[in-house]
């Protein structure tokens, strides 16, 4: 009986001993996948390793090394470093609890306690806003716990905590990343993102992430959003619009008012200088017409003279012409008289009939 005992004891002994100490806990995110890993000793290399659910009873066990996978577990062992995997795939939120990694063995197996948290993949209840303008530059701030002072801080962008630090893009390992910048003032327990040369792809939802090992990564929410350098400008004209109309008003009511009240001498003015350039108008008329008066009557005066000078012109030809016609009709007449050959004979003829008939014969030759 006491043998019996004896042998109970140390059976339960070994047991314990052969457990791997200590309890595991995971942290996944719903539809995501979650690899729990679980270490064995030296020497049970070769052996079968499993993972299984609440008591671990014979109904319990999920996934085992000598089973196929399936699509909702798989199971991978890692036998150079004595790590045994297994995989769930699309966690839901009822798949959260208790779970073993069993290694198969004579005698009591050993065994590895793994809690499995569960939770949504977004962030956060709260969100905070910030803006900027296209090229401009914008900083971000993401507090955190005292806890998590000497923690990997980081920022992402989206609202997916499950994969954030796998697209950080910036950590406090590597504070400067391109236009990033990244700046840790641990008294005030505030880390800062400063994001210089801002384009409009940059608007959107980032998260501050803190790095924990026993618990899910803390997490801070900021909503950026960038506007075009436009809109400012825009601002900045309806700004000048509105100065504008309100000193038109101002003037029109400094300056045109008193213009209007000064209208009816303006208008008595312009009619006095109508009135003295219609005079001066009309005696520069009258001017005109004796200077064109004047003009005609010397132009009257000239043309009379010229057509006395040709009246007397034609006189003179008239008057020679007929005396040349007169000796030619005397000398045709064979009349001859005792004078000399040489000497004219005319006969006796008085000056008014001799005229007369020059003129008849010269407007004659002008017909």
């Amino acid at each position: 009986m006491w043998r019996t005992k004896i042998l109970m004891f140390i059976l339960w002994v070994l047991s314990c001993l052969t457990t791997v100490p200590g309890l595991i806990h995971h942290f996944g995110y719903e539809g995501r996948d979650e690899y729990i890993q679980c270490s064995y000793p030296l020497g049970y290399e070769g052996y079968e390793k499993y993972l299984c659910k609440n008591n671990c009873g014979n109904n319990d066990v999920l996934i085992s090394t000598l089973q196929k996978n399936t699509t909702k577990y798989r199971t991978y062992d890692e036998k150079r470093k004595r790590v045994f995997i297994a995989i769930i795939s699309k966690l839901h939120l009822n798949d959260a609890g208790k779970f073993w990694c069993g290694v198969t063995r004579p005698g009591t197996d050993i065994y590895t306690e793994v809690k499995l948290h569960v939770t949504q993949d977004r962030c956060c209840q709260t969100v905070s806003k910030t803006q900027s303008i296209e090229e401009g530059s914008v900083t971000i701030s993401c507090p955190y716990d005292s806890q998590s002072a000497n923690n990997l801080k980081y920022l992402c962008r989206g609202n997916r905590p499950s994969v954030c630090l796998k697209q950080a893009v910036i950590t406090s390992n590597s504070p400067q990343e391109g236009r990033f910048r990244l700046t840790d003032d641990r008294k005030s327990r505030i880390f800062t993102v400063t994001i210089s040369r801002l384009t409009l792809k940059d608007s959107g939802l980032y998260l501050c992430g803190v790095k924990r090992t026993s618990d899910y990564d803390l997490f801070s929410a900021v909503e950026l959003d960038v506007k075009v350098y436009q809109h400012r400008t825009t601002t900045v004209e309806t700004d000048l619009t509105t100065w504008l109309n309100v000193s038109e008003k101002k003037i029109q009511d400094d300056v045109l008012y008193p213009l209007w009240a000064l209208f009816p001498i303006l208008l008595l003015i312009l009619i006095t200088v109508l009135v003295k350039v219609r005079k001066n108008h009309c005696h520069m008329i009258k001017e005109t017409k004796v200077i064109i008066n004047t003009h005609k009557l010397e132009e009257a005066d000239e043309q009379e003279e010229m057509n006395s000078n040709e009246l007397y012109e034609n006189h003179e030809a008239v008057v020679v012409y007929a005396q040349q016609w007169t000796f030619k009709q005397r000398s045709n007449s064979y009349h001859f008289d005792d004078k000399d050959e040489n000497e004219a004979d005319c006969e006796s003829i008085t000056a008014p009939e001799e005229i007369y008939c020059n003129e008849a014969f010269h407007a004659f030759q002008r017909r």
